[in-house]
């Protein structure tokens, strides 16, 4: 696959080529739209408008073709709160996204313990590193203020 080898620009003219082929409302389009948002929030890329374009598209198609608890929706809503968090420096959002991800990972879970959902485990990483980020920012303005 183009994407896996980090052929970003190759692979993003594929998927426009195919999406100007295939029906706009089709999952197949759901996951062409995913797939260009995790290129564009890519190291060698890090435009977030766009790839936040990208995951809303997806989002958006998926949660009206596969309803709001497929586990393909956690992970556009994971992708998102990466790039809010990372890219944006939105905390707030990225931890709302984070969150919605996590009830749909557990209540897909075939495990009784979080410990035991790979994705389970991944997010609720995700909303500990935020949280963090959120105590450091709350601490800093704090701090300032007493100044």
């Amino acid at each position: 696959c183009l994407f896996s080898l980090e052929q970003f620009h190759e692979s993003e003219n594929l998927y426009l080529s195919v999406l100007d082929n295939i029906d706009s409302e089709s999952l197949t389009a759901a996951t062409i739209y995913h797939k260009l948002g995790l290129i564009d929030a890519s190291p060698s890329r890090s435009n977030s408008e766009s790839a936040m374009f990208h995951f809303q598209s997806a989002l958006a198609l998926r949660k009206r073709m596969l309803g709001d608890t497929h586990v393909n929706v956690a992970k556009t809503l994971t992708s998102m709160g990466v790039v809010r968090h990372v890219l944006m420096g939105d905390s707030a959002s990225a931890l709302a996204d984070f969150r919605e991800a996590l009830i749909i990972y557990r209540a897909n879970s075939e495990f009784k313990n979080d410990e035991d959902d790979l994705e389970v485990k991944k997010v609720l990483k995700n909303i500990s590193l935020v949280q963090r980020d959120l105590h450091k920012s709350n601490f800093s303005c704090d701090t300032n203020r007493a100044e």
